[in-house]
């Protein structure tokens, strides 16, 4: 019998809880046959599922086929993610089952990434803190079973910093940031390469080393080779340039007349958006800058704390530059930002806080069973709600 760690007896003990999480929310999903309302999700499930059905060498090429009354090749994003949910759509599951088990896989990584990066940066019981703080909040429940890209493009987020954090090895640090720019350019297209700032910053906030520069420019050779790769099968199954097509079709139209006023609009519109899809967490994450205005406390002026507040900063800037507005643009910001309010809690020396790191320590051991528990649980609501008692709220604009 092998004599594992204990360490390695628990790594073992969450990777059983997260396959059972992602079995048990498949299984509802299709069960249940639910069709998420999402308009988005709805187009994404239905060309992952005619990628499907097509030999593989032609799912570099996804086509619209009459859905939201178009024809052509697709070219409103890489086909990053119609290639996952084609591949499980392969192996067996209908169209909307396909393209949620690409959002559940993609939203457990993610969990898995954003504890490993919070226990390495604060240490104590701060990843399954920062776990709980991004659950917990409005954003994350709104897209638990959806079909776009905002998880997926949220784990190649935390996958990157992860390699910078995380990883010691020079070698796997430059590999899993190239696989992480990879796969956010592969499935977001030129909004994918906003993880280049989020990088740039969590370097700059490590002491913006030569090495690790180097080492990052290394990864980012991936995501070169990986263009290529698309555009040349792109195009010897179409004739046409992918990646100039897409430039035509979404960047130019994204971008829009440049236009002051709009800019300052959607800033605007961004700047409101943390005050209800990160809330309560919002409020924690802002109490350090009202201390140092009453009282100069100078306490959180470190770097973990501004991991958050810069990726924040970085997708608001970023996103309100393009013509459309969008609250889900800012989805990979809040995980990050979870982490710097974990580091608020377990640094900030108030009554509140002692009181919820003491809770969380009395029960941690039993913390990632609730939470597995509870997310199952929240996935057969989502979809119970979503089949019987649907109500539409937009009460601004944006998606």
């Amino acid at each position: 019998m092998l004599n594992l760690s204990p360490n390695w007896q628990l790594r073992i003990r969450f990777t059983i809880i997260g396959i059972l999480l992602l079995l048990t929310a498949t299984f509802l999903v299709s069960i249940s046959q639910y069709k998420v309302h999402d308009s988005d999700s709805r187009l994404y499930a239905a060309i992952a599922h005619d990628t499907s059905t097509l030999p593989i060498r032609y799912w570099s090429a996804p086509e619209w086929n009459g859905h939201w009354g178009n024809q052509g090749y697709f070219y409103e994003h890489p086909p990053g993610l119609f290639m996952f949910g084609a591949l499980f759509g392969r192996l067996g599951l209908n169209a909307f089952p396909a393209i949620y088990l690409v959002n559940f896989l993609s939203w457990l990584i993610s969990l898995a990434l954003l504890a490993a990066i919070a226990q390495k940066l604060i240490g104590n019981n701060s990843g399954i803190t920062a776990v709980l703080i991004w659950v917990l909040s409005p954003m994350f429940i709104q897209y638990l079973v959806r079909g776009n890209q905002e998880n997926p493009i949220t784990t190649c987020v935390l996958l990157g910093v992860f390699a910078c954090v995380v990883l010691r090895h020079h070698f796997y640090r430059a590999l899993f940031f190239g696989i992480a720019l990879t796969g956010a350019v592969l499935i977001k297209g030129a909004a994918g390469m906003l993880l280049v700032g989020v990088i740039a910053w969590v370097w700059w906030l490590r002491g913006h080393k030569l090495a690790e520069f180097l080492e990052l420019i290394a990864g980012s050779l991936f995501v070169v080779v990986a263009a290529f790769i698309l555009e040349q099968w792109h195009q010897s199954v179409t004739g046409a340039s992918f990646w100039g097509s897409y430039l035509q079709a979404q960047v130019r139209v994204s971008l829009g007349e440049i236009r002051i006023l709009n800019k300052f609009a959607n800033l605007g519109f961004y700047f409101v958006r943390p005050w209800w899809f990160f809330f309560p967490w919002i409020f924690l994450l802002l109490w350090p800058f009202w201390r140092y205005f009453k009282y100069k406390e100078t306490t959180f002026k470190h770097p973990t704390f501004y991991l958050g507040i810069g990726t924040l900063a970085i997708y608001i800037g970023g996103f309100s530059l393009f013509d459309r507005a969008c609250d889900r643009y800012l989805f990979p910001a809040y995980p990050m930002c979870a982490i710097s309010t974990a580091f608020v809690i377990y640094n900030g020396n108030i009554h509140f806080f002692a009181r919820m790191r003491n809770i969380i320590e009395r029960y941690q051991a039993r913390l990632p069973y609730f939470l597995a528990g509870a997310l199952a649980i929240a996935v057969a609501l989502k979809v119970y709600i979503g089949l019987f008692h649907y109500i539409y709220i937009q009460p601004w604009r944006g998606g």
